[in-house]
């Protein structure tokens, strides 16, 4: 595994807001199979790249397999990217394009950067004054097109004590359509009002021709701290989407926010504040993750490995006002093209996803089917409807999946839902013989080399430490 971190340190100007910047772009290496799967730091804080840098993130390659890595700089229109390959990290290579003002100066936050989910965007949050969205190519690295944001001073209606500060949250829907920014303005201190802050998510439709003018504030703004003024202590920092589809702010306190639907335009995202609460101070912080479950570019140029995108079918159900209905939001990945819903009551739909209303109570099996060229897959699901007797089972039920199969060189191991508890991943052949036996951690993928494998049938049994057990056929071809 590889840890991919920036040291900060002081910037060159050194001066108020804009102290602190990346200087080093640094990698650990962690064997996580070490010391009996308690981990084992192979080699730590090597540096891959110096200067004044942004937030580093990280994209599937085209390929399926490698990984792109890109780091801008923090003053300048200079973006790097190194490739990460079984052979180790390639590069740095660079490329210039932008129209951001440089040197920034003063005026950067140093933070910001973000791919959407498919990787077909990549976000320069560079600065106080504004942002940009460049189209970025999974097979050659290169950004292009770039669509730039000035934000006016002040965004909001006219009041010379109010400072746009941005919040360095940069996050895409799923569908690659919207684009969710944190931000907050500052009140400077006056004599009648309290010092105080306005924290704000907004939503920018990719679609519009007018980029800025698509803009929609999407959270309320919590102005009871310091009533009878709407302003508060808090800000808007970071954004990630997590694994069930919903998009989760930091703002400084004890709880995220979230975004329940980030497909859905305007106020029907579901913006929900202060959920989830940890009941903990948790400052600022909030995991940088890639999407580990893109896969290639099927027929592209660098689609070079053989590996082919067949889709994994998931979803989640959330509760509706009515007693009847739920809304069902599809998780599925591995690119699926075509969806069919069986609601268990003898209807279906070919909805990505929709809100259904049953007829009565009762509990029903729901099943979605995804497919495309490469597959298709089917995931079920026990859903009680008015039934306030019987409980829900939770979506967390150990549920594994193994792709592409038959497979070649490697194989990706899913797990739907929340995360296990950690346990041991056991390979036998189809005559008993152990062929790996390794600790699984509590993640929702890994990826395993069968290079040096011989054909044949192979048994993945996967037992988690809270006694859950599943075993999955695979087949390893020539």
């Amino acid at each position: 595994m590889y840890l991919i971190h920036l040291d900060y340190g002081y910037h060159p100007a050194n001066g108020w807001p804009y102290r602190y910047i990346g200087r080093h772009l640094l990698v650990t290496t962690i064997d996580l199979n070490a010391n009996n799967g308690s981990g084992k730091t192979i080699s730590k804080n090597v540096s891959l790249l110096d200067g004044v840098l942004m937030t580093a993130a990280a994209v599937r390659h085209a390929n399926g397999r490698d990984w792109w890595i890109m780091c801008s700089d923090a003053d300048e229109n200079r973006h790097y990217r190194l490739l990460l390959t079984p052979d180790g990290f390639k590069g740095p290579f660079t490329q210039e394009i932008g129209t951001k003002p440089s040197p920034i100066g003063l005026n950067n936050s140093g933070f910001g950067n973000s791919f959407s989910s498919k990787g077909n965007y990549y976000v320069d949050g560079n600065s106080y004054l504004g942002f940009s969205i460049f189209r970025f190519n999974r097979c050659t690295g290169l950004l292009s097109d770039e669509r730039r944001v000035e934000w006016p001073e002040p965004l909001t209606p006219p009041n010379d004590n109010q400072q746009h500060e941005p919040g360095g949250g940069y996050m895409f829907s799923s569908d690659e359509k919207l684009l969710y920014v944190t931000a907050s303005f500052d009140l400077a201190k006056h004599p009648a009002l309290p010092v105080g802050s306005k924290p704000y998510l907004f939503q920018f439709d990719l679609s519009a021709s007018d980029l800025f003018a698509s803009i929609d504030t999407i959270n309320p703004i919590d102005s009871l701290k310091f009533f009878p003024y709407a302003y508060t202590d808090e800000v808007m920092y970071g954004a990630e989407m997590g694994p069930d589809g919903r998009i989760y702010i930091m703002h400084n306190g004890e709880a995220y926010c979230t975004v329940q639907y980030p497909n859905v335009r305007g106020k029907g995202c579901g913006f929900r504040y202060n959920e989830p609460n940890f009941n903990n101070i948790i400052g600022q912080a909030i995991p940088v993750l890639p999407n580990y479950r893109l896969g290639p570019i099927d027929g592209s140029a660098c689609d070079t490995l053989g590996l082919n995108n067949i889709p994994v079918a998931n979803f989640r159900t959330d509760d509706t006002l009515g007693l009847l209905a739920r809304f069902f939001y599809d998780l599925s990945f591995k690119e699926p093209t075509n969806w069919f819903w069986n609601f268990g009551d003898g209807t279906t739909s070919q909805d990505t996803s929709l809100l259904h209303e049953f007829a009565e109570p009762g509990k029903y099996q729901v099943c979605l089917t995804v497919s495309n060229s490469n597959g298709s897959d089917t995931y079920c699901r026990e859903v009680f409807i008015g039934i306030s007797a019987q409980k829900e089972p939770s979506p967390a039920n150990l549920d594994l999946r193994v792709f592409p199969n038959p497979a070649q060189e490697s194989v990706t191991i899913v797990i739907l839902g929340a995360s296990p508890a950690s346990g041991t991943l056991t390979v036998s052949d189809l005559h008993g013989r152990l062929v790996l036996q390794q600790p699984f951690r509590a993640v929702n993928s890994q990826l395993l080399d069968l290079r040096g494998w011989q054909p044949g049938v192979y048994f993945l049994s996967l037992e988690t430490t809270d006694g859950n057990r599943q075993v999955r056929r695979l087949f390893v071809g020539p």
